[in-house]
């Protein structure tokens, strides 16, 4: 459950920080409103299916021995717990770089889009788990 959640809430994320970013009304193309709806229908269909191979990926090799220690050690807080979701998918990113570097060179081995979106679904990884595994383990 905290895998599904984790993928649909980086997308709804991942999607406000597009229209921040890139949503901008250009200049003599028309309005970019227009395509709003079919650009919510798209997120909404293909971004939980993108997002939820790298969540499910740090829910096995992240967040379960994670969410089991922090449920042995009540001193561990709701930030350094998300953080480390954060970093964990920074490095999953950098990994997956790596490897698409190594099979063609073109591609570079640091790009900023997929570190940002793979840190987006690190920390709703980091929440949701927190949320739905960590905090009821702690209370039974």
């Amino acid at each position: 459950m905290a895998v599904l959640a984790a993928s649909v809430g980086s997308s709804v994320l991942g999607f406000i920080v597009f229209l921040m970013l890139y949503a901008t009304p250009s200049s003599g193309s028309g309005s970019w409103t227009g395509a709003l709806p079919a650009t919510i229908a798209i997120v909404a269909i293909w971004a939980p299916a993108f997002a939820l191979i790298p969540a499910g990926a740090l829910g096995l090799l992240v967040e379960r021995p994670k969410a089991r220690a922090a449920i042995r050690h009540p001193a561990v807080g709701f930030v350094p717990y998300t953080l480390l979701s954060v970093v964990a998918a920074a490095v999953l990113s950098f990994l997956l770089r790596i490897a698409l570097h190594l099979t063609n060179p073109i591609y570079p081995l640091l790009d900023a889009f997929s570190l940002g979106l793979f840190s987006i679904i690190g920390l709703c990884s980091g929440i949701s788990w927190w949320f739905l595994v960590v905090l009821p383990g702690r209370r039974g």
